[in-house]
C-alpha cells in the first residue's frame, strides 16, 4: 500500500529533475560536443557515436510512441484535460526534437547533404 502512493510523488520529481537540472545541461554539453566535431570532423564517422545515436532514436521514437498511445487512450476514455495536453506536448515536442537531431547526426555523418 504504500509503494503505490508514493509512485506518483517519485514521477513528479523525476520529472522536475528532468525539466530543470538535466535540460539546461544538454545544451551547454552539445555545444562542446559541436565545437569538438567541427575541430575534428573524422569524429562523425565513429562507431560509438552510431551506435549511442542509434540509441537515442529508438529511446525518443519509443517515447513519442508511447505518449501518442497514452493520449489516445485518455482520448478514447473522455478524460482529455488542459494539463494532461500540456505534458502530452510537452513530451512530444522534447522527444521529436532529440530525434530530428539525431536523425540529422546520422544523416551528416553518412555524407547526406541537407537541402
Amino acid at each position: 500500500m504504500r509503494w503505490s502512493s508514493s509512485i506518483p510523488t517519485f514521477a513528479r520529481f523525476r520529472a522536475k529533475w528532468l525539466a530543470y537540472r538535466a535540460f539546461p545541461i544538454f545544451p551547454i554539453v552539445m555545444r562542446f560536443i559541436m565545437w569538438d566535431v567541427e575541430t575534428h570532423p573524422e569524429k562523425l564517422e565513429s562507431g560509438v557515436r552510431k551506435w549511442f545515436t542509434y540509441i537515442a532514436l529508438l529511446i525518443a521514437a519509443g517515447s513519442m510512441i508511447g505518449d501518442l498511445i497514452t493520449f489516445l487512450t485518455y482520448f478514447l476514455q473522455g478524460e482529455l484535460t488542459a494539463r494532461f495536453l500540456l505534458n502530452v506536448a510537452t513530451v512530444l515536442i522534447t522527444a521529436g526534437t532529440v530525434f530530428w537531431y539525431c536523425l540529422g547526426m546520422l544523416k551528416r555523418g553518412s555524407g547526406h547533404v541537407e537541402a
